[in-house]
């Protein structure tokens, strides 16, 4: 069993700050929660757990023995504490657990003082499920679904999902958890095309593969901070077409790079049109970043390139 692999030539450490990840090869994963997990109104390969164990294997070459799913719509943290007595298989010697839960907590406005000692409990016993170890579980922020055709008028939604991210962060740090946020993406949902599932409520297949591109370009980069914390506003957007990729920037003018996973520069442009084209026929498929730096601001966004 592999616990440190070697990424062209490099022993990776994965940790940001007091959190730590380690991944096995191959992964005994669980993922815990909601709607979001389960992958309501997308096929089961879209799911992001599945999109995130098949880019763990194809950019890092983690293989995976085992992907189990504890969630279901409409879930609480509640109903997610009694599913796991009832469905939860002691066999299975999981080396790999997510958590992502609450949206339904905020959704069905249960009391939100419950939120921290229902979720925290949840991540205890997810610990304890991957071995008592820490560096074995994550956490993922809950998407604001707001931003969604179906809820986009009503208000006080961000702010409550904001709360409750506030906590289960919160309690995630606490216990030297690996954090990953995605509620920024999530907020690009009514601006980005097909960000946004048939149901017009739930992500796409699309929008959690942006999860997971950002997920493990976290892990890849233990000290990357800030990125992909961008506003709806003011996120770089973009499209592959025809072996190019396009950039549209926030406003013209800055540098656009494209890098890869270990920091090399492919591409680097100045932007002086809003669009910015990129030709991408010699690259291999995989996750990528683009950066834009522009009057000392810098935005980051991972993009896929298949």
């Amino acid at each position: 069993m592999r616990t440190i692999f070697t990424l062209t030539g490099l022993f990776i450490l994965f940790q940001v700050s007091a959190q730590k990840l380690t991944l096995d090869d191959p992964l005994i994963y669980l993922a815990l929660g909601d709607s979001y997990t389960i992958g309501q109104s997308v096929p089961v390969d879209q799911r992001w757990p599945v999109q995130l164990v098949e880019a763990l294997r194809s950019e890092l070459g983690i293989d995976s023995a085992s992907v189990d799913i504890i969630a279901q719509t409409g879930w609480t943290t509640g109903n997610l504490r009694s599913a796991i007595d009832n469905f939860y298989d002691e066999s299975k010697n999981y080396n790999l657990v997510s958590l992502l839960i609450g949206v339904n907590n905020q959704y069905q406005k249960r009391p939100i003082e419950d939120y921290a000692p229902e979720f925290s409990e949840l991540l205890d016993i997810a610990i304890q499920i991957a071995g008592g170890e820490p560096d074995r579980v994550f956490v993922v922020s809950i998407p604001d679904y707001s931003y969604t055709p179906s809820h986009a008028n009503y208000p006080g939604i961000s702010a409550e999902i904001n709360e409750y991210n506030r906590i289960n962060k919160e309690e995630t740090i606490k216990r030297g958890v690996r954090y990953f946020d995605i509620t920024a993406i999530s907020r690009k949902g009514l601006t980005i095309p097909g960000y946004v599932a048939n149901d017009g409520l739930h992500p796409s297949g699309l929008q959690y593969k942006e999860w997971v591109n950002k997920i493990v370009y976290e892990i890849v980069n233990p000290t990357a901070t800030g990125v992909f914390e961008l506003s709806p506003d003011s996120a770089l957007s973009y499209m592959i077409e025809n072996g190019s990729l396009k950039v549209s920037l926030p406003e013209p003018g800055g540098l656009i790079t494209l890098i890869d996973v270990n920091g090399r520069i492919l591409s680097k442009q100045e932007g002086f049109d809003r669009i910015v084209e990129m030709d991408t026929r010699t690259i291999d498929p995989g996750i990528y970043i683009l950066d834009y730096l522009y009057d000392n601001r810098r935005q980051s966004q991972a993009v896929y390139i298949d």
